[in-house]
């Protein structure tokens, strides 16, 4: 149904595109007043635009093509997709969320920047992708796990994107993700929310997704390098415990002064946090047990 619904959209859209192409061989000149040939600044509409007056530079702003923008799914679409099929048993679910992940690579290839909010690399869609892996002995499950985990890594500690939050519409972690205390973590955000830091309650919530694979590395006990790959990913959870708790790394030397001075974020907890970081991890004792155990 999730995959239905989005393909509605991109009919609207080439709905849209179609209805309103000058150059198409159906174009009617009735459609010149139509509403989606009104022209759109900032401040709301300011006229109609067509073949004899047409407002000079706001071309590319007519209201038929912001339709188009909001009707093509964006990322945010995909990863709702995406875990719709990670949080099912069906025999199929990988390969429709494989399916799903090269389809949004593809759009994330295309459409940026004439389309907002769909991001190579996304957080979430990656994710919930990893967390619809289900058996490392299947060789390509493996390979998938390994790439997408590394994809998400190099996104949340690159300080290139520590503005992906703010870019669009910004919510919390807890619509996306069923965990303990989601309801609580929404509420405290809305009542706490500051548009000008990136806090721990909407910072993207990657805890699963390290955890996953060292579960599904853990379970190969005995087999070579395993201990080697569950390590690694252990380590890339501190590093990015690092970054949410100290800045990105280029930065980080500055924003230890500025927590060690109290200038930090606060959170309610009394733990200082950097307003540099978009992903937030909690490293529990059973990750480290997990990873022990392929030592023995």
């Amino acid at each position: 149904q999730a995959e239905t619904l989005m393909g509605t959209m991109l009919d609207v859209a080439k709905m849209l595109s179609y209805y309103y192409n000058m150059d198409h061989p159906k174009w009617t000149e009735d459609r010149l007043f139509d509403v989606g040939m009104e022209v759109v600044e900032e401040n709301g509409v300011v006229d109609y635009c067509d073949s004899t007056n047409e407002i000079e530079g706001q071309n590319e702003h007519k209201q038929w093509m912001t339709w188009v923008k909001e009707s093509i799914p964006n990322s945010k679409a995909f990863s709702l997709a995406v875990k719709c099929h990670a949080g099912t048993t069906h025999n199929e679910s990988l390969s429709r969320i494989i399916a799903l992940n090269h389809i949004h690579n593809d759009f994330a290839q295309c459409c940026p920047p004439t389309v907002p909010e769909i991001y190579k690399d996304d957080p979430f869609v990656l994710l919930h992708s990893i967390k619809g892996l289900k058996n490392f002995q299947i060789p390509e499950e493996k390979a998938r796990g390994e790439e997408w985990i590394r994809r998400l890594h190099r996104f949340v500690i690159n300080s290139s994107n520590k503005d992906y939050l703010r870019s669009g519409e910004e919510v919390g972690n807890a619509l996306y993700d069923n965990v303990d205390g989601a309801e609580e973590a929404l509420n405290e955000q809305v009542g706490s929310y500051s548009s000008s830091t990136t806090t721990r309650i909407n910072a993207v919530d990657v805890t699963a997704a390290y955890t996953t694979l060292i579960r599904l590395y853990a379970k190969l006990r005995g087999t070579k390098e395993v201990a080697t790959n569950a390590r690694k990913t252990l380590d890339r959870m501190h590093f990015v415990h690092d970054v949410m708790m100290f800045g990105y790394e280029e930065n980080r030397a500055s924003a230890k002064k500025e927590t060690s001075d109290g200038n930090g974020t606060t959170t309610s907890s009394g733990v200082i946090v950097s307003p540099e970081h978009i992903a937030r991890i909690e490293i529990r004792p059973n990750a480290y047990n997990l990873v022990l155990g392929l030592y023995r």
